[in-house]
């Protein structure tokens, strides 16, 4: 699985394209669309979007999403967590 991604993404988005610059979230709905094995994640410390599983792993534009002081959650579980948290990450990411 990690090599269908990681050269996915090597062949289409050589750049950063400012994925890393408020554009995280894009590029994990970019990887679901064309995947579908897994979820988008938020990571809570970092304040980063990633798409996977915990089976195949977690990537973001530069490849396997490795950060070891991560904490991440489902994005479409995160209302659960933290409902004001939610509405402020739509606001400043998504919308």
């Amino acid at each position: 699985m990690e090599q269908g991604i990681s050269e996915f993404i090597e062949r289409r988005f050589k750049e950063n394209s400012r994925w890393k610059d408020g554009n995280c979230y894009y590029f994990a709905v970019i990887l679901a669309d064309r995947f579908g094995f897994g979820e988008i994640w938020y990571d809570i410390r970092n304040s980063h979007f990633v798409y996977g599983n915990e089976e195949n792993g977690f990537y973001d534009w530069e490849g396997r999403y490795q950060d070891e002081n991560r904490m991440l959650i489902r994005w479409s579980d995160l209302v659960n967590y933290d409902s004001r948290q939610r509405e402020r990450i739509y606001d400043g990411c998504v919308r």
